[in-house]
């Protein structure tokens, strides 16, 4: 059995299970360049959650077992790509006339590609040489233009003094073109891009990694500013105007859990769609082909009447996002109830009828989900929409 259906049948026994443990039961259990073992592991790596992830690479730097280092340099690359970054791994172990880069990641959104090199400790003198060689070979070959391209060195040791290696990059030729970063900085920046919506704050949070001049710091607090409006305005939206008026902007979402909630949700789509999905950002997930697109909210319930009622922003890039993919569906947790869960496709045909705002360079529309006494589910729509409401029960599932 495959690692990444031991993972679906049973997370909880893969969990508890060590790297070490988990190479034996991939392939040919020991890591070499394009065998399965190597394959699998891969695999897993994309499908488990961050926290999983990082207790890998945890594991991988505090024990020292077979291919740790392998590992480790796989880890990296999965963390690399949930940023956003599209990734190539390199090689294991450098052949000749090849460059022995860990990783190379592209932000196509930029274009600029990062040669990413890993390494465990900063201890020992690394020589920036070779690395920076990989940088100009990998640019002779035309994988990459070497103006568009930069190098990140990953040290992975907890609490490892890297001032030295810091001073030896400033006092080289290559401190333009080289950066460092620690392990469990990266990390911190997939949760900070995970906890973002806007597809700006991704470009802007991988930008840091790439080498930039700052004796003027105005740029770097725009980052900080743009980010941190991002994730402050994570419910904003989706309040109703009265709520608006009469709560804090912050009290809807302390009053619900909204990890738990999201768990539900991810465990939902696994038994009905039998895929892995991978967080893109705050409210949207892509399977792991990149073939399916789903846009997540969730709710509290408000009463209305005879309704239970639901709040839910949909923003435009959501919907460009969606509409790029060949499959996709509309997920909205109404807590307490259930989930609707709705073709895109058929869920889109109702975006241009909902109602609008546009406030501080924003522009949503409202998801407005009413639920009768008898457990039907409907969609609001504006008074003048054909149809109004419209009735959505049938991709409506209690959790």
């Amino acid at each position: 059995m495959a690692l990444i259906d031991m993972w679906r049948e049973d997370r909880d026994g893969i969990r508890k299970k060590s790297v070490h443990q988990i190479l034996t039961f991939a392939g040919e259990g020991r890591l070499a360049d394009k065998n399965a073992c190597s394959k699998e592991f891969r695999e897993l790596l994309a499908s488990v959650p961050l926290d999983v992830l990082r207790s890998y690479a945890n594991e991988t730097l505090t024990t020292e077992v077979t291919d740790s280092g392998l590992a480790l340099q796989d880890i990296v690359n999965e963390v690399g790509s949930r940023l956003g970054h599209k990734v190539e791994s390199g090689l294991y172990r450098g052949r000749r006339g090849e460059s022995g880069h860990d990783g190379l990641w592209f932000d196509e959104s930029i274009g600029h590609a990062i040669v990413a090199e890993v390494k465990s400790s900063s201890t020992y003198r690394i020589r920036l040489e070779p690395i920076a060689g990989y940088r100009d070979t990998l640019a002779a070959a035309g994988k990459i233009r070497k103006e568009n391209s930069s190098v990140l060195i990953i040290v992975g040791q907890i609490n490892d003094d890297t001032t030295d290696l810091e001073a030896q990059i400033r006092g080289s030729r290559y401190a333009w073109d080289v950066r460092l970063i620690s392990m469990a900085a990266l990390f911190k920046l997939v949760e900070l891009k995970n906890a973002t919506d806007d597809p700006a704050s991704a470009r802007l949070l991988r930008g840091i990694l790439i080498p930039r001049e700052y004796t003027k710091l105005d740029s770097l607090l725009d980052i900080v500013s743009f980010v941190a409006h991002d994730i402050s305005a994570e419910t904003e939206e989706e309040l109703p105007e009265e709520e608006k008026a009469t709560e804090d902007k912050g009290a809807f979402v302390s009053q619900l859990n909204r990890e738990e909630l999201l768990a539900e949700a991810k465990a939902f789509l696994l038994k009905r769609l039998r895929l892995e999905f991978k967080d893109v950002s705050r409210s949207l997930l892509e399977s792991q082909d990149g073939k399916i697109a789903i846009c997540y909210a969730a709710s509290k319930p408000y009463a209305r009447g005879p309704y239970r009622q639901f709040w839910f922003g949909l923003r435009d890039h959501q919907i460009d996002f969606l509409s790029k993919h060949p499959g996709g569906y509309a997920a909205y947790s109404c807590a307490g109830s259930g989930i609707l869960f709705m073709p895109w496709a058929e869920f889109n045909k109702y975006a241009s009828h909902m109602g609008e705002t546009s406030y501080n360079k924003r522009h949503w529309r409202h998801v407005v989900l009413q639920q009768t006494r008898e457990g039907k589910l409907k969609l609001q729509l504006k008074p003048e929409a054909p149809q109004n409401p419209v009735d959505v029960t049938k991709w409506f599932f209690k959790m």
